[in-house]
């Protein structure tokens, strides 16, 4: 059912009017996915002779929904990118960085430029021309094999918690494969353990079930209770991200009387881009001589002792091995100064 969603939406203007967030009475659409397509008017229908209910509808159009919305965020991804493409996607200006930013959505990080460039390069290869938009760049997504049963409501499925370690879950399944009638329809209970990371007494949400491999596996959300911080003590703190293009990100963030968080607009980084590159080569070296020594070391145990060769790669062997003896305390070295010197910067601001 909500493949059949998908396919009869999986067009630019259909996406479009998904994306705008107004319905066709000018009324903002709900913030629950199968609400929005019921008030566009896009609501699933089950196949002919299958008899379900409006519960097991919510389900289809929730999961239709959320690929849809996915989708919309991936369209305006790549209208920006074709409505600024440049001659040279590989190697753009700095007027072309610029009006690519400035098309594009807030908060899209370099990794999505780069892969939704690839893609349309890949398109660009293929067919000789660019593509029109993102129905004609990719193919209708499939649905995941998923029942996300938190889409209904207690007429469909109910949590109960048993105990500390057991939570039993009842849902209406079909009898079926194709229920012809609501006969068809019978209340299942099923238990699902714990895990030891959920705490005792936490609130179980309702799960989603993913049938595949003889199993069905449940992804059963928890709640536990937030106690707000009390408002004395310390009102400045410094958030640090430890990353791998920067190796750290930090930003200083205040807190106000009234319990809100206000951090500047400029992050505090710490280059390493230097040594960064620095270990790179030297990992890629200490490869290149550990390849080297193991085709040796093949080379000297296939030929007998006695060889007139043999003594000749036992040189060679040392000397690799001593190359990347020497190669593993340089990148030791530069570790440690690297955390040092990063450790030291934090402890600066």
């Amino acid at each position: 059912m909500a493949d059949e969603v998908i396919g009869a939406r999986w067009s630019d203007a259909d996406l479009a009017e998904l994306a705008g967030g107004v319905g066709p009475e000018g009324r903002r659409l709900p913030g629950n996915g199968w609400m929005a397509l019921r008030r566009l008017g896009w609501g699933a229908v089950p196949p002919a002779g299958v008899v379900v209910s409006d519960r097991v509808r919510r389900i289809a159009e929730e999961e239709a929904a959320r690929i849809l919305r996915l989708a919309c965020h991936r369209r305006a991804t790549v209208a920006a990118l074709l409505a600024t493409w440049p001659a040279d996607p590989s190697a753009r200006t700095a007027d072309e960085w610029s009006a690519l930013r400035a098309a594009l959505p807030d908060a899209t990080d370099s990794a999505t430029i780069r892969s939704r460039t690839r893609q349309i390069t890949g398109y660009v290869h293929g067919h000789g021309r660019l593509p029109a938009d993102l129905c004609e760049l990719e193919g209708q997504p499939a649905v995941a094999r998923q029942v996300s049963l938190a889409a209904a409501d207690r007429q469909q499925v109910a949590v109960d918690r048993v105990d500390d370690s057991m939570v039993r879950v009842w849902s209406q399944l079909p009898m079926c494969p194709a229920p012809a009638s609501y006969r068809d329809w019978v209340w299942h209970a099923f238990d699902v353990v714990l895990p030891a990371v959920v705490p005792a007494g936490v609130k179980v949400c309702t799960p989603t079930l993913r049938p595949g491999d003889g199993k069905v596996r449940v992804d059963l959300p928890w709640q536990t209770p937030h106690t707000p911080p009390r408002l004395d003590g310390h009102t400045r703190a410094l958030g640090v991200d430890w990353g791998v293009n920067t190796l750290l990100t930090a930003t200083v963030a205040d807190l106000d009387q009234d319990g809100t968080v206000v951090v500047q607009g400029r992050p505090l980084r710490f280059d390493a881009t230097g040594v960064s590159a620095k270990l790179v080569r030297l990992r890629r070296h200490r490869e290149h001589l550990n390849t080297k020594a193991d085709h040796l070391a093949r080379l000297r145990d296939g030929r007998p002792t006695h060889h007139p060769a043999a003594a000749a790669l036992n040189t060679k062997l040392a000397l690799l091995q001593a190359a990347h003896t020497a190669v593993c305390a340089r990148i030791r070295h530069l570790n440690k100064a690297l955390a040092w010197s990063s450790a030291r910067w934090l402890v600066d601001q």
